[in-house]
């Protein structure tokens, strides 16, 4: 008997009309020019293992696997078809796995081995990247923050897996940002790695897991809030609770424009995770609280390419073709003069870090910016 998301991938697939219009856009159809290495030609390719037409091969694991997910395809799509969810489907028929999921399903061990890494970076392919960047600092406290104004509701902030070990500052600034505009913010220790990396990986028992252990631990906040975007564009799809990422929450509050900043005279290159763009879709969203901050000037780092290629573990995964597909972000990046360079999601953030020729640009989450140039009188009100 068909399962339901065997039945339910079928049927997204066969809306694929094969017109082609997502070639230009998928990253690693530019790389080979290989259809089967194309969003349509693996819509093909899935179709006809659930249909038992093909064998699980080695060559047709090595076709769905390169598939970054970065959704761009899905943009560009005139039928609207659900790729994302024929390849998580088709990844989950395959056995598919990732060990880098089951490590980061538990941050604390994974806060230790990045301690470890900072000294002995060899150890795990992971801990080469978090020695790019720069020191995040311990996540908050488990704990209730207190709003700065009368209160317009409780957000639960998840620190997640990789963005607490190796972006506590990251969190620390979501919290100062949150209160500032009215939010009581709520940290739980029982919450933790939001299942986006098992699920795409095909292992949707750890990731159900995970996502159960998160609604749990939330069950009295208004919202969650993320601050990766990778993370927050899975919660927003795939949760039954609400949930939003940070720049989103932030730009769409009221009191966003009762607040003040202080001027901040340099220049970042801003890089927009595919999460942000294709997903999201909150690039008008972070224009507007980066507009917040006088004399910021932005030069965009990927206006024009498309994926940085990290992709969750992909950068480990296929080291090659990720730093291959980076390598416009970094050339650009490297040709200007730059203070720092801001992504809003952890992965990302770790990527370019390890490929920018100079190793003294910081590469930070936007809010740090924005937390940073804050005025105090903002939050005494």
């Amino acid at each position: 008997m068909t399962s339901p998301s065997v039945a339910a991938a079928l049927k997204e697939a066969d809306r694929c009309v094969k017109c082609g219009l997502c070639l230009p856009h998928c990253p690693t159809y530019q790389l080979s020019s290989n259809e089967s290495e194309s969003p349509r030609g693996r819509i093909a390719l899935v179709d006809g293992l659930l249909r038992g037409r093909l064998k699980p091969d080695a060559t047709l694991k090595a076709h769905i696997d390169s598939c970054l997910l970065c959704r761009k395809c899905e943009t560009a799509c005139p039928s609207k078809v659900d790729y994302h969810s024929v390849l998580d489907t088709a990844r989950e028929q395959l056995g598919g796995s990732s060990s880098f999921a089951k490590q980061l399903a538990n941050p604390k061990r994974m806060r230790w081995l990045s301690r470890l890494g900072r000294w002995l970076p060899s150890i795990h392919p992971l801990l080469k990247l978090n020695k790019a960047l720069p020191e995040g600092g311990d996540p908050p406290k488990p704990g209730v923050y207190s709003a700065n104004r009368p209160s317009i509701g409780k957000v639960g902030l998840l620190t997640g897996c990789a963005t607490s070990v190796y972006q506590g500052g990251t969190l620390r600034a979501a919290i100062k940002l949150l209160n500032a505009v009215g939010y009581v913010v709520v940290v739980k220790d029982s919450a933790g790695c939001c299942g986006a990396l098992a699920k795409h990986s095909g292992d949707s028992v750890l990731a159900n897991t995970l996502m159960t252990a998160n609604a749990a631990a939330f069950k009295q906040v208004d919202v969650v809030v993320s601050v990766a975007t990778g993370c927050s564009s899975y919660l927003k799809e795939e949760a039954d609770f609400n949930a939003e990422d940070i720049i989103g929450l932030l730009a769409d509050s009221a009191a966003w424009a009762e607040l003040s900043f202080m001027p901040l005279p340099m220049t970042v290159g801003l890089h927009r995770p595919c999460s942000q763009n294709n997903v999201l879709k909150e690039q008008k969203a972070l224009d507007r609280l980066l507009a917040s901050i006088p004399q910021l000037s932005i030069v965009e780092l990927n206006a024009k390419v498309n994926c940085c290629g990290a992709a969750g573990d992909y950068m480990l995964n296929h080291p090659e073709k990720a730093k291959t597909l980076r390598q416009p972000i970094l050339d650009n990046a490297n040709a200007q003069s730059l203070n720092a360079v801001i992504s809003s999601n952890v992965g990302c953030a770790m990527h370019i870090a390890e490929g920018l020729d100079n190793p003294s640009i910081p590469v930070i989450h936007p809010i740090i910016l924005l937390a940073q140039q804050l005025e105090p009188i903002a939050q005494e009100r």
